[in-house]
């Protein structure tokens, strides 16, 4: 079974668990997938010039960074 097939299993078992009917899972998996590789370039170092920004909180449309 392929990366895609696992994620998309798992997807549609969590969604169909919390009565969640009409979404796209096979969009959905491959944004999921889409960053995870993301992350794991990031990581390894591959994409030196990504930036990520700080993560900031924001409470009614009001974000600090």
């Amino acid at each position: 079974m392929s990366k895609f097939q696992r994620t998309h299993a798992a997807l549609f078992d969590e969604l169909e668990r919390q009565g969640i009917v009409h979404a796209d899972v096979g969009r959905l998996t491959r944004a999921v997938l889409a960053a995870t590789d993301l992350v794991a370039a990031y990581e390894g170092d591959r994409l030196s010039g990504l930036r990520l920004a700080p993560a900031g909180r924001c409470v009614n449309g009001a974000c600090d960074g």
